[in-house]
């Protein structure tokens, strides 16, 4: 009996794979409720250490810095476009290969940044902006190759909630994060107050604390020699490998959500024309004549 052909997966279906599996992903999953108890006295020490406010202002200035710092015309290049909206709606995966390539230099770069794991927790205050910096430009970056202008208020504010969503070791911050983003990208009614400069900052301050408990969070378990191992040697190139695996994933969702829609206005387009012919599409696009 002749054996079944193994059927070919395309290249955007590894990736909508890849998606559905980092979404189900629980990062505490790692964690035991030892290691959790231990950690909890955290909470003051970076009360203590990050007070909201230097948070808040780290991560104000470091999004400014990181627009300044993210080169564009690469990607523009890249495509051989002029602006980001004529990326092509159906290259998911041109641009999840064209992310790859930052994904792998700002795991690199963070690498770089060891001297923050020497101090253990203490040394997160001193390395505070180039962490942001680099987080935030790795974002806009990857956001850039998928198509996506991010100097905008609403992409900064996706920027934040990828960091959220990155960072956090609870599983129910990631999905409020992925949900949060979901708000910000869905259509908006016309009566809708506009996101500014002011609505950024407002979600800064929001997320400040909840930023910087996750961070020190990160750098104990690191110290932690079960930990070790799956961390490496740099606790920042453990944090800028997750953001970028969660802007990947978030940015191509958004990406296939956009081809979807392309491919559905393209239908309905082709219904209204076929009415006005008086031929009738059936849902598999065939077109018949009217009765």
């Amino acid at each position: 009996m002749p054996q079944k052909k193994p059927r070919h997966v395309s290249a955007n279906e590894v990736i909508r794979r890849r998606i559905h599996k980092w979404e189900d992903e629980d990062p505490s999953s790692l964690l035991t409720k030892q290691i959790e108890k231990a950690t909890a006295p955290l909470q003051w020490l970076v009360a203590l250490m990050l007070p909201d406010r230097l948070i808040q202002e780290a991560l104000q200035t470091t999004l400014r810095a990181a627009e300044a710092l993210t080169d564009r015309n690469d990607v523009l290049v890249a495509f051989s476009i002029t602006k980001f909206e004529d990326v092509p709606v159906s290259k998911v995966d041109q641009c999840d290969a064209l992310a790859d390539k930052t994904h792998f230099w700002a795991v690199g770069a963070a690498a770089a940044f060891g001297a923050w794991d020497i101090g253990g927790p203490l040394g997160i205050a001193p390395s505070l902006a180039s962490l942001f910096t680099l987080a935030f430009r790795t974002i806009k970056k990857i956001g850039l190759c998928y198509g996506y202008d991010t100097t905008s208020s609403t992409e900064e504010l996706v920027a934040l909630e990828i960091i959220v969503a990155a960072s956090t070791l609870y599983h129910r911050d990631k999905v409020q994060a992925l949900k949060n983003i979901q708000k910000l990208t869905a259509p908006r009614a016309d009566d809708a107050p506009p996101v500014t400069a002011e609505t950024v900052e407002a979600a800064i301050a929001k997320v400040a604390r909840a930023v910087g408990l996750n961070l020190t969070r990160r750098r104990t378990f690191a110290n932690i020699p079960a930990m070790g191992a799956l961390v490496g040697s740099s606790t920042n190139a453990w944090l800028i490998n997750d953001i970028s695996w969660a802007a990947r994933n978030i940015y191509a969702t958004r990406r296939f959500q956009l081809k979807s829609d392309a491919r559905q206005t393209a239908h309905q387009k082709k219904v209204a024309e076929a009415a006005v012919a008086g031929t009738v599409i059936h849902e598999g696009g065939d077109a018949a004549d009217a009765a």
